[in-house]
């Protein structure tokens, strides 16, 4: 009797104390009203990592520190954040997004963003000491942008003009080298960029022309692959790598696109097979 007793008080204590954080929890709850707010305040600082750093944003204010991923050196505020001019600060207003630049080419950059208004800033995430100011279009000061005239219509037999894909530079090898990190990570970004069908065509013909500085083995699976491409500007870059390489196992590939339905892409395979540039 006296262990049943026991247990029981101890069980009844458990099952008033479970009730009585219950009702705690209840009461407390704010109003329809309120939750947002509360909610709002519990999002004063956010954390974003970037490349070998730790970043932290004060989201009523935008003001940013960073910090090693080690930690030495404790958090170190990134000046000259721009302010909110005067209107209120309220916790959320404010987000950071770290752009990092996957082959190591381009400097990393961090990007800060003003909800309430639509601004935007960018700056380098090391060595940086200004955060530029991106476009004016957000802000609601300006004049309304007149619309763009309406496109003359096209001719049936008319082709789009070839892109200018020129702007974009097939990156040498020794930069690439210079520039660090893993080579399959570097033509793991370059391949899907050259296989994604709602990427802008520039893009895909750079990446075609990009892979012509990697080792075959790597760079051939996917430019054959792109022998077959829907774009005659594709299939033209990925002819023009593969002549580059000089891989002869494309050889009969390339040979088969004599008789392709573009012109463009029949010139380029005779010139590939002719040994011209």
């Amino acid at each position: 009797m006296r262990t049943f007793s026991f247990r029981f008080g101890r069980t009844s204590c458990l099952l008033i104390s479970a009730l009585l954080v219950g009702c705690l929890a209840v009461a407390c709850q704010p109003g329809g009203n309120d939750s947002g707010g509360i909610h709002a305040q519990s999002k004063r600082f956010t954390f974003v990592r970037g490349k070998n750093q730790l970043l932290r944003i004060e989201s009523a204010t935008g003001r940013v520190w960073a910090v090693p991923e080690n930690g030495d050196g404790g958090w170190v505020e990134l000046k000259q954040a721009p302010g909110p001019d005067g209107e209120p600060e309220t916790p959320g207003r404010y987000g950071l997004f770290s752009i990092v630049d996957r082959l190591n080419i381009a400097p990393n950059r961090l990007l800060l963003v003003d909800r309430a208004t639509g601004r935007s800033w960018l700056r380098e995430a090391s060595g940086g000491r200004v955060w530029n100011r991106v476009g004016d279009a957000g802000d609601a000061a300006d004049e309304e942008a007149p619309l763009p005239p309406a496109p003359a219509p096209k001719r049936e037999a008319s082709r789009p003009p070839a892109p200018q894909a020129d702007k974009l530079p097939v990156v040498s090898r020794a930069v690439l080298n210079a520039s660090g990190g893993d080579d399959p990570q570097k033509i793991k970004v370059v391949v899907e960029a050259l296989q994604k069908p709602g990427l802008a065509i520039e893009i895909r013909v750079w990446a075609a022309k990009q892979l012509s500085v990697f080792d075959p083995e790597v760079a051939v699976p996917p430019l054959r692959k792109a022998l077959n491409d829907d774009q005659p500007e594709i299939v033209i870059a990925a002819i023009g790598s593969l002549s580059q390489l000089g891989d002869a196992t494309t050889i009969p590939a390339i040979t088969a696109l004599k008789s392709h339905p573009d012109p463009r892409v029949q010139e380029a395979a005779s010139r590939a097979l002719s040994g011209g540039n």
